[in-house]
């Protein structure tokens, strides 16, 4: 009875799974068509995709070839930097301009490592050790390193000397310190040494932030009692300076300076503008512009009685500030290129004063030199009124001017 009983349950469930059998028959009854359409697409699919899988094997196992072969060529660790021949590096000094006194040396353009940096003060014991920081790398490949220490109060200079045996260059450079010591009790600086600077505006100022200033800058002052500092402009018309600023130095001087603001078109249109020092230890006020002074010389006598087909022209410029400037030479009226001259950096006259001065040497021929051709040395520098000032010169005497 029982065994019945379960059979008929069986049956029981059997008949209700029929209705979702069939419903599944039905549906795939509907598939099959969408199926037999798809069979053949992907016939035709199988050959590009079993190429395309023999090509990726072949260029992982030519990439797996390839790996040793680059790991011999670019070894971990080292930097690719094109090989270049072995450079001296050029030694810059460096020098607080307030104590205690820190000098310093900047060791720059060299290759390759190493350079060794040491420092020497007559017997002084150095106040900061020195210390040589680790070399940095530009962009051409040549390195760049600095090496600083500080002295005690008093010391006049030191000395930085820099060693580069890969190419035996060996040189001593001496690094000016602020003197410290106050002047006697009772003494005060001579007023005939103080001096008046007049800075120009920058480029940047003129021509990018278009808020062009001028600085008037007086030094070695014995006090700052009744000092004066005044601005004028040769076209007439107001001009409104800042504030008067007096710093006391460490040598007991002072630094007075007074900045005016001037516009741009005043300024390359040529206008001159003058500062005036007013100071109860001077015999009368003191007007400065800084300009260059252009001296143009002709061969030595050496060059003119030897039997060398070529002589010297030499310019000399001095006495301008900023650095910046330009030298331009002409042979009657004609630019000459610049491989036909040689000119020298701007270095610092040694005057004690802001200001530089340069050479600038071109060689002519000796036939077209007693021929009579003018030649013109020509300058370019922004504190000029006009922006240039030329000095011509030919063989004929009187000519020069």
């Amino acid at each position: 009875c029982s065994s019945g009983s379960s059979w008929s349950f069986m049956m029981f469930l059997w008949s209700l799974m029929m209705p979702l059998w069939s419903l599944m028959m039905f549906l795939w009854s509907l598939m099959m068509p969408l199926w037999s359409l798809m069979m053949p697409l992907w016939s035709l699919m199988m050959p590009s995709w079993s190429l395309m899988m023999f090509l990726w094997s072949l260029m992982m196992f030519s990439w797996s070839l390839m790996m040793p072969l680059w790991s011999l060529m670019v070894p971990y660790d080292v930097p690719m930097v094109p090989h270049a021949p072995a450079t001296s590096p050029r030694v810059f000094p460096l020098a607080s301009c307030s104590t205690p006194a820190m000098a310093g040396c900047l060791v720059a353009g060299y290759i390759p490592e190493p350079v060794s940096v040491s420092w020497t003060t007559g017997g002084s014991s150095p106040s900061v050790p020195p210390r040589t920081y680790p070399a940095a790398r530009g962009r051409r490949g040549l390195l760049t390193l600095g090496s600083a220490v500080g002295f005690p109060a008093g010391l006049r200079e030191a000395t930085c000397a820099v060693r580069h045996p890969a190419t035996g260059f060996s040189r001593s450079v001496r690094v000016p310190l602020p003197f410290s010591a106050p002047p006697p009790t009772g003494v005060h600086p001579d007023s005939s040494s103080i001096q008046v600077f007049v800075l120009p505006p920058s480029p940047l100022d003129l021509y990018v932030s278009q808020n062009p200033k001028l600085r008037c800058m007086v030094t070695s002052l014995p006090s700052d009692d009744g000092l004066e500092l005044s601005w004028s402009r040769s076209q007439g018309g107001a001009l409104r300076p800042d504030l008067l600023q007096v710093k006391a130095q460490f040598n007991g001087t002072f630094t007075a300076t007074r900045e005016v603001l001037v516009s741009t078109r005043d300024w390359d249109n040529g206008e001159t503008f003058t500062c005036r020092v007013y100071h109860r230890d001077l015999p009368s006020p003191i007007s400065k512009r800084l300009t260059p002074s252009v001296y143009l010389l002709p061969p030595p006598p050496e060059e003119l009685s030897g039997s060398h087909a070529t002589l010297s022209l030499t310019c000399l410029v001095r006495g301008f500030y900023p650095e910046s400037i330009s030298v331009e030479w002409q042979k009657n009226q004609d630019s000459l290129e610049d491989s036909a001259y040689e000119t020298t950096p701007p270095m610092k006259e040694k005057a004690g004063d802001a200001s530089y001065f340069l050479y600038s040497r071109l060689v002519v021929k000796r036939e077209d030199w007693n021929k009579g051709t003018t030649y013109v040395c020509m300058v370019v520098h922004e504190g000029l009124p006009m922006r240039f000032i030329q000095r011509s010169i030919n063989k004929s005497p009187g000519k020069r001017k």
